[in-house]
């Protein structure tokens, strides 16, 4: 599975996502990779600053997370990333202008990575009126992530090209333990999204 998002900010063309599943035919049967690239550019009123993102995860069919890896890049600064699940333990490190910084976080069997929320609909796509809840660890803010996702009802919603097309429309409420944070997504029957909004940065 391929696909690729373009991102506007405000009006304005800001970037993109592309990204891929598939079999990983070099790891153990039943394994999938994930992989996303992305590159966004955010404006202030004097300056331009690039946010690159890539990573790849490998999972086993069922979503549970068996190692990820990566950078993300802002500006001028590189940072990377890499996790193994085992023992019921996360081991992450990262490497920020050349050092090494092990950390250890618990891990359930029901945590997932980067890729949890697309995975989540694409495996079982929610019901009007469904609540769900779900934990992954996110890169790019480097900690796990809390998440409920909050189905309300099929709605037109319009696209960029003008047209009106029926989606299911779902609350993302993120909370890391310093804040909460809303976004809005909206997917087919299939739980393939379509369409995103960030209010936060009108993303």
């Amino acid at each position: 599975i391929e696909h690729w998002v373009i991102q506007y900010i405000g009006n304005r063309p800001g970037g993109f996502v592309h990204r891929r599943i598939e079999r990983a035919s070099s790891q153990e049967p039943g394994t999938l990779r994930l992989s996303a690239n992305s590159r966004t550019r955010f404006r202030s009123r004097d300056t331009e600053v690039t946010q690159q993102v890539d990573i790849v995860a490998f999972e086993r069919e069922n979503g549970e997370l068996m190692r990820f890896e990566g950078t993300v890049e802002v500006g001028s600064t590189t940072r990377r990333i890499e996790g193994l699940v085992r023992d019921g333990k996360l081991s992450l490190r990262t490497n920020f202008f050349g050092r090494g910084e092990p950390i250890s976080i618990p891990w359930k069997p029901t945590d997932r990575g980067p890729f949890a929320i697309e995975q989540s609909l694409m495996r079982s796509p929610m019901k009007e009126k469904e609540q769900r809840q779900l934990r992954y660890f996110d890169p790019i803010l480097g900690k796990p992530i809390d998440v409920q996702l909050t189905a309300y009802d099929y709605f037109e919603t319009p696209t960029f090209d003008g047209k009106e097309e029926t989606r299911l429309e779902i609350q993302i409420t993120s909370s890391s333990g310093e804040g909460v944070a809303s976004s809005q997504i909206w997917v087919d029957r299939n739980g393939r999204g379509h369409k995103g909004y960030l209010p936060a940065l009108d993303l």
